[in-house]
């Protein structure tokens, strides 16, 4: 499996099984370690918006990320933080997808 991360703005991650669109996308490799975890996210996430406007916007999921990150479930502690942001009676307007990756031990 490819890892595919958007070239124009490095904030949107596709998985590809080939490698059909790698003229559009750079590719790279990470590795990780115990413990380690990954986020891949739409950019609903960080587009979302309150009653008045304001984004939920990157420096907040930044900010969410390194303060609870290893404390928490990635996904369920930003779906909360985004439903608490945009208030009731949101209309969605975009989709959103969340994917965390946790590296566990090893086998060896």
């Amino acid at each position: 499996m490819t890892i595919i991360i958007n070239s124009a703005d490095k904030s949107t991650a596709i998985l590809f099984l080939n490698n059909i669109l790698s003229l559009l996308y750079e590719e790279g490799e990470v590795s990780l370690g115990e413990g380690n975890c990954v986020l891949f996210y739409t950019d609903g996430l960080v587009e979302a918006h309150d009653p008045k406007g304001k984004i939920f916007g990157f420096p907040r999921l930044r900010a969410l990320v390194g303060q609870h990150g290893e404390k928490r479930l990635l996904g369920d502690l930003l779906l909360e933080e985004l439903y608490s942001f945009v208030g009731k009676g949101w209309e969605q307007e975009n989709d959103i997808t969340l994917l965390t990756l946790r590296c566990s031990s090893s086998l060896n």
